[in-house]
């Protein structure tokens, strides 16, 4: 399901986005384009921002759960639409 007029793959914006808010995963919709290199950056600095939540989310007693977890998702969401982009 690649767009062609609007210069995206519509399939890897949507799965990238759901692994990466879902399981933390990012930079899925690099891998679907082919671009591994940016696939691994993305995945293991998805993996430092998600020990970096859990440990703030415990020391604060979830409290700071209410900018983090939005933060998380505008994350996913900005790494998925540049991973979808077709060059």
């Amino acid at each position: 399901m690649t767009s062609s007029s609007s210069g995206q793959n519509d399939t890897a914006l949507i799965v990238g986005f759901l692994v990466a808010v879902l399981l933390g995963i990012f930079g899925v919709g690099h891998l679907f384009n082919g671009r591994v290199g940016s696939f691994l950056v993305y995945f293991f600095l998805g993996i430092a921002w998600l020990v970096f939540m859990g440990v703030v989310l415990a020391f604060s007693g979830f409290l700071c759960s209410i900018a983090l977890v939005p933060a998380h998702i505008i994350l996913a969401y900005v790494i998925s639409r540049d991973g979808a982009k077709i060059y």
